[in-house]
């Protein structure tokens, strides 16, 4: 009896259609949930001392409310920023807290006047390096991912609480225009030469900064995926048949002697 019921109900094209658009729908779903996944983290600039091979030079202050600074980067493509790697002689340790700064390109080769983002962590590892016969610390802070679009960006990772420094390379150009420095959140004038009258900018007198920015290329997308139409398609569809009565016109009084001939049977999805 329960097989012959379940072949009248299959029968049915609306049930058909039924099942097999669920189980479209979950694979769907599945597939798309997982080519959504992002890639694994990685280093997307290196300006760290170990790749340019150079040895360490200044250790300067490095705090948020107060003297911090702003590297300058360029990403060839849209990527998703996740982590700051800087480098200090008498750096903090794990768990203290710590401001990220981002701004966009300003004018002048300088960066925009405010944040884009100012992001509150925390330094999650710190690994001890040799750095020519010279021991540092590289600390890094991760965060939420951001995506950011190809261009120039400029960012500074310093401690919350003033407490923290940050490593320049020795040798190379001293003063370079890729980094600026801050007070607070405005541009730190410093002066260039002991006569008067003397030149103020807010390029700081140190060699480079050693950092390192994280994180992985956003995949390009030249046409719209089908996958996340699909699901779109798949979820509209769902929550139209949500508490949607089917009717199955076919009788089952002969399916089930002795029982009175029903009008039908309703099915709730």
């Amino acid at each position: 009896m329960a097989r012959r019921l379940q072949t009248r109900l299959w029968s049915n094209p609306e049930v058909r259609l039924l099942v097999n658009w669920k189980a479209i729908c979950a694979a769907t779903l599945a597939v798309t949930a997982l080519a959504s996944t992002s890639a694994t983290a990685g280093v997307l600039v290196d300006h760290s001392p170990e790749a340019l091979g150079t040895a360490v030079g200044f250790n300067v202050g490095d705090g948020s409310g107060g003297q911090n600074f702003l590297v300058e980067f360029t990403l060839a493509q849209a990527s998703w920023i996740s982590g700051m790697d800087i480098y200090s002689l008498s750096g903090a340790g794990v768990g203290e807290a710590t401001t990220i700064k981002i701004r966009q390109n300003g004018t002048d080769g300088l960066p925009a006047l405010t944040n884009l983002f100012s992001l509150s962590s925390t330094i999650s590892d710190v690994q001890t390096v040799a750095v020519g016969g010279t021991f540092v610390q590289r600390e890094h802070t991760s965060f939420a991912p951001i995506l950011l679009s190809s261009g120039t960006w400029w960012m500074g990772d310093s401690t919350t609480t003033d407490s923290g420094s940050w490593v320049s390379i020795a040798g190379g150009v001293q003063q370079p225009t890729d980094q600026v420095q801050l007070s607070g959140n405005t541009f730190d004038q410093c002066c260039i030469g002991s006569t008067f009258p003397s030149t103020f900018t807010p390029f700081p007198n140190i060699y480079a900064l050693a950092y390192q920015v994280e994180g992985s290329a956003a995949e390009p997308v030249s046409e719209p995926p089908i996958g996340p139409v699909l699901a779109a398609i798949c979820a509209g569809w769902i929550a139209l048949r949500v508490r949607t009565k089917l009717y199955c016109p076919t009788p089952l009084h002969r399916a089930l002697p002795g029982k009175s001939r029903p009008s039908g049977i309703i099915f709730t999805v």
